[in-house]
């Protein structure tokens, strides 16, 4: 949850960087979410050919908070010129971030019983969801009063400590 909770409004505000920070087009802006998206599908996929043992899952989900925490930190640092490079730490983002979810839900779906999983993973999103709700509401403050960069570089430095 506390992952979620630097997550998913930073996660918001991708969009704003590539048009005020980075000054691109509407155009750049959707390829920024492509840039996820595929990054996601190929995370999933890399999951999806190595079986895991639990523990080394629990490290996976570790490194990834560090590797999703590094890849804001980069998204703050870099100068306003650097559009392509944040496309492909987008990327890097992405497949970290369905390797973290993707590993979380497979050690759910090992240790709770079958009967109560679906409750699980309904408690499981709404108490994920709670803590971003004032994330999200306090981020787009704080952006504008310390700055957009200064947000993913904060985000980052907390995901890494996290992970």
């Amino acid at each position: 949850m506390l992952a979620s909770f630097f997550i998913l409004p930073v996660a918001a505000l991708f969009p704003l960087m590539t048009l005020d920070y980075f000054g691109g087009t509407t155009f750049q802006m959707g390829m920024v979410e492509v840039a996820w998206g595929v990054g996601m599908l190929i995370g999933g996929g890399i999951l999806g050919l190595r079986k895991m043992k639990l523990a080394n899952k629990v490290i996976l989900m570790n490194l990834t908070d560090i590797i999703m925490g590094l890849a804001f930190v980069v998204s703050g640092i870099l100068p306003p010129s650097g559009l392509i490079p944040f496309f492909v730490v987008t990327f890097l983002c992405g497949m970290a971030g369905a390797i973290f979810w993707g590993a979380f839900t497979v050690i759910l779906q090992t240790k709770i019983k079958p009967e109560v999983l679906g409750r699980v993973f309904s408690i499981y999103g709404s108490l994920t969801i709670l803590p971003a709700i004032p994330g999200l509401v306090a981020t787009g403050f704080i952006a504008e009063t310390i700055g957009l960069t200064t947000i993913f570089i904060i985000a980052g430095i907390a995901l890494i400590g996290t992970g």
